[in-house]
């Protein structure tokens, strides 16, 4: 059994290039969140929700931003503490090492894939015609990668991912179970008696490196070129992006969110669950987009927007004020509209 580390909060501190406030020489053991951290514990503040919980808190030390106001407790100062706390997390909970490599007996492999060093291949897994699997991949029970595949160095399929013919993903890329890259985009165009009639796409996919996926996320194929996941993006699950979609680098996908086809989205854009985009509208860098919005035209760099249909953040918060008093509003429409009715009739009278 692993021995758990202890370290010091000056310690950790050098290791996060943190400053401390407090007693440096306490001894911390683990991490926890704030509400059950205990004295050999250590914690973080990045939202003042949580401040009451962070002040009755029992941790023996907390991670904040320098300008936090947390009395009473050793603190670790950094100018991005959920960062460095993520550091200590890794410190103290390292991960499982990887597992042992090999090929498992039931796993059906083409003569002509291309099998780097050191891969793990999982019960169950196929591997067609032509793929090309890197070093160090580790494809987990269950995974389909179809013909002429390729798979970058040190990536990790989960159980049961499903990698279409002529997809590409890229280095240190994570696809957890059930992602779908590759499948058919949803095109059609009226045929014979108003039925649809499919549309080929014979496109392809490309992820590019560092890019993570969550469970039962789909990227589809393009129609003609590639459907395009910039470097470092990280996509929630139950999320979907469309045929020939162009997405940049470090966007944030959370879940439910699905961007439609032939949509282009720069770096560094947020978009909170339960989001929605047409198609064919383009959204410059660092656009960030509220939780169940519906995004229907163009947006140009650092918009903030939210809504149905999505608008500058000031307006829609002002949109949805006026919506929450719509019931006071109509009752005195109905009241003055009585007392009108009163007036005319002791008129006419």
């Amino acid at each position: 059994m692993r021995q758990q580390p202890s370290f010091t909060v000056r310690e950790l501190a050098e290791r996060v290039q943190g400053r401390v406030e407090g007693d440096p020489d306490r001894r911390i053991r683990d991490v926890n969140v704030v509400e059950h951290a205990g004295p050999e514990d250590i914690t973080f503040l990045t939202n003042r929700r949580y401040l009451s919980d962070a002040l009755a808190s029992k941790a023996g030390a907390i991670v904040c931003s320098p300008e936090e106001q947390v009395a009473g407790h050793t603190l670790i100062r950094h100018p991005h503490p959920y960062l460095a706390f993520s550091r200590l997390i890794d410190l103290f909970r390292p991960r499982p090492e990887r597992r042992v490599t090999g090929i498992h007996p039931t796993a059906a492999i083409a003569a002509d894939a291309a099998i780097g060093k050191d891969v793990n291949v999982g019960p169950f897994c196929v591997i067609e015609a032509g793929a090309r699997v890197g070093d160090r991949v580790d494809i987990g029970a269950g995974s389909y990668v179809g013909e002429g595949v390729h798979v970058g160095d040190d990536t990790r399929l989960m159980p049961r991912v499903s990698l279409y013919a002529g997809v590409k993903v890229g280095k240190r890329c994570i696809l957890d179970s059930g992602v779908v890259l590759g499948a058919d985009g949803f095109g059609y165009t009226p045929g014979p008696e108003g039925l649809p009639v499919k549309v080929p796409q014979v496109g392809s996919v490309v992820l590019e490196d560092d890019v993570e996926m969550g469970a039962n996320s789909c990227v589809d194929r393009a129609l003609l070129g590639v459907t395009r996941i910039g470097r470092a993006t990280k996509i929630d699950n139950n999320c979907v992006i469309a045929h020939n979609c162009e997405i940049g680098m470090g966007n944030i996908f959370v879940a439910q969110s699905g961007v439609s086809g032939s949509t282009k989205i720069g770096n560094g854009c947020t978009f909170a669950a339960q989001v929605g985009l047409v198609g064919h509208i383009e959204l410059a860098d660092g656009v960030m987009v509220g939780a169940q919005s519906g995004v229907t035209k163009d947006w140009p760099k650092g918009s903030v927007i939210l809504g149905s249909p999505a608008a500058e953040i000031r307006f829609a918060k002002k949109r949805y004020a006026m919506i929450d008093k719509l019931p006071d509003l109509r009752e005195e429409f109905l009241a003055l509209k009585k007392r009108v009715a009163e007036l005319e009739k002791k008129v006419a009278g």
